[in-house]
């Protein structure tokens, strides 16, 4: 698959450990990741401050102690509202670890609060990937099968039936087009019938896929693209906010600041 849209291309190249751990220290209010979607579960354990991180358009306050579990193709962001924010990040594909779990097709519960065998359970996986002793690879995974039999155990919110993750890929499958689409035509006017139209279906129908796969409806995606390409151009700060507005595709300056402030929690000219 292609890095289009609010997908992200993650590759895990270490066959021994095929997990990617990192550690987040916020120091400034607002985003601290865009929105993005990717086939890895990704999980984030709260140590220090608060914030909000969004799964599939649903808003979820974390604190310390909490666990927010992003399922594979889920659109994810985070925000942070404290002046310190500390997270642990777990980000692993299911089948790369076991047939067992991949066979079941499970969704787990996305938000899991003050669960001390959790937090324990992070602090001692990246305390061994700290100390780096001998065998610490061997011990890290079998931390993470531990932390994956406890989800399964105590936090499924659905288990899919092949058929319904055959779908789900299917549709994810069938929404390239659009989102190729999109990366090539964002800066013009694109409608609901335009992107329908692309992979032979009625508005209705469309809009339906779209919002099941995605999490949003397929304008609110388009405007969060748009609003992501708008925030790397300022980042660059080789243009004004009324050029990059007009380089995304917003006729409307108002609505751009309107909407960019309700995605980012600041205005344009304080990227």
């Amino acid at each position: 698959m292609q890095d289009i849209g609010l997908y992200q291309n993650i590759v895990i190249g270490d066959k021994e450990f095929p997990a990617q751990l990192l550690k987040n220290h916020i120091l400034k209010k607002g985003l601290y990741f865009p929105s993005h979607w990717h086939e890895q579960a990704e999980l984030h354990y709260i140590l220090q401050g608060e914030g909000y991180l969004y799964c599939n358009q649903r808003k979820y306050p974390v604190s310390p102690g909490d666990l927010l579990v992003i399922n594979g193709n889920e659109l994810h962001q985070g925000i942070c509202t404290a002046p310190v924010l500390d997270v642990l990040v777990l980000i692993f594909r299911m089948d790369d670890f076991s047939g067992e779990i991949a066979g079941h097709h499970l969704l787990f519960q996305p938000l899991i609060q003050k669960d001390n065998i959790i937090g324990d359970l992070f602090r001692s996986l990246f305390e061994e990937e700290e100390e780096r002793q001998l065998g610490y690879k061997i011990s890290m995974k079998g931390k993470i099968y531990e932390l994956i039999v406890y989800l399964m155990r105590h936090y499924v919110s659905e288990n899919l039936t092949e058929q319904e993750n055959l779908r789900r890929r299917q549709n994810l499958g069938r929404l390239n087009a659009v989102l190729s689409y999109l990366e090539e035509n964002y800066m013009h006017p694109i409608s609901a019938q335009d992107m329908a139209n692309l992979v032979n279906l009625s508005p209705g129908r469309f809009a339906h896929l779209f919002k099941e796969s995605m999490g949003l409806s397929p304008g609110a995606y388009l405007n969060q693209f748009r609003l992501k390409k708008a925030y790397n151009l300022l980042k660059q700060g080789t243009l004004t906010s009324t050029e990059v507005a007009l380089a995304v595709g917003f006729s409307d300056y108002n609505n751009f600041g309107r909407q960019f402030r309700r995605q980012y929690h600041i205005a344009p000219s304080q990227v």
